[in-house]
């Protein structure tokens, strides 16, 4: 029996039971908490954004694609990436973690990836893969420095990260029966470089929806299993011409299974 595995397993169940995805907010969902109003934390949550990063290599030689689907076996999960293996879809800031894969050609698919709050803090919720899984993993680039990627096991979606800077990478219907959507706008600040609004966000599967502000998690119900949604940020911004880099936009989730697959 594989105790190491076990414990890892429990300790990963006990931090999505307590905490949904790992911040201190814990489990609030914005649109039952207050309905068409504005949030009265929206102000001090859009002073301080949580970002993401998804980045992508691989040892295959590959023509540019807005999207890869790759099928092969896990060979890492927990390894941090070597700086400059992103040669397909570049980092934005280097991640702490990766998952990597070998497909069926004996190729090498690199995946780096991360949730940092604003306090520089990782929040990145755990993948449940394991070193020999087989799976599917979609990764895609969208507009401006968009990225994301799908990890699927057995046809059922394992996990999904978007890194939606500017843009939306993983498109809807890129997963079967799940589709996020900009719900509205819930409280707005103004900054150096123009107002910023929040937007509350709706990610709905053929079963369920859940409506989430910035920097809030919920759960809901997807193809028979129970799912937890993390709006890692979630804004738009009105440029008034004076800051050059500063993000327009960015739509960043993160979503995964709650149910740990268990020891083999």
């Amino acid at each position: 029996m594989n105790f190491k595995r076990i414990g890892l397993i429990g300790a990963a169940g006990t931090l999505v039971m307590t905490t949904g995805c790992g911040f201190a907010a814990g489990t609030l969902a914005g649109s039952s908490m207050w309905g068409d109003g504005h949030a009265p934390w929206a102000q001090p949550t859009l002073q301080n954004l949580g970002a993401a990063v998804v980045c992508v290599g691989t040892s295959a030689d590959v023509d540019d694609a807005d999207s890869y689907d790759i099928r092969g076996t896990v060979t890492s999960t927990w390894e941090a990436p070597q700086r400059g293996f992103d040669n397909l879809i570049p980092c934005s800031t280097q991640p702490e973690i990766a998952l990597e894969l070998e497909d069926e050609n004996g190729d090498t698919w690199t995946v780096g990836y991360a949730w940092t709050t604003a306090q520089g803090w990782d929040n990145t919720p755990w993948i449940d893969t394991w070193e020999g899984d087989r799976v599917r993993m979609l990764v895609a680039q969208g507009d401006g420095e968009s990225a994301g990627f799908a990890v699927f096991r057995s046809g059922r979606l394992v996990y999904a990260m978007e890194a939606g800077v500017g843009g939306n990478a993983l498109r809807n219907g890129d997963i079967e029966g799940f589709e996020v959507e900009v719900d509205g706008v819930v409280g707005s600040v103004e900054t150096p470089c123009g107002a910023r609004d929040a937007l509350s966000v709706e990610y709905r599967s053929d079963d369920d929806r859940v409506v989430l502000f910035p920097d809030e998690d919920g759960g809901f119900r997807m193809n028979g299993s129970q799912y937890t949604a993390c709006n890692i940020t979630s804004f738009e911004l009105h440029e008034n011409g004076d800051c050059d880099d500063e993000a327009g936009s960015d739509t960043s989730w993160v979503v995964f299974d709650r149910a740990p697959t268990g020891a083999d």
